[in-house]
């Protein structure tokens, strides 16, 4: 999804730094809701530490 919308940036006449710009914050706000989806829910407390397991779960079952 994020590489689909920098790709519809440079459509749009980005340059390449700004596209990367907009990748860059995107891939943040994710990170941000990943994080705020483990601290928020007590079944995925259980893991503790957070992983790459642990996103990839994220993602399986919440979307993202």
């Amino acid at each position: 999804m994020i590489a689909d919308m920098v790709d519809q940036a440079v459509a749009e006449g980005c340059t390449a730094h700004e596209a990367e710009a907009r990748a860059i914050e995107q891939i943040r706000k994710l990170g941000q809701e990943v994080l705020k989806v483990w601290a928020e829910n007590p079944t995925l407390i259980k893991y503790g530490k957070k992983t790459a397991d642990l996103a990839l779960h994220l993602r399986r079952h919440f979307g993202g």
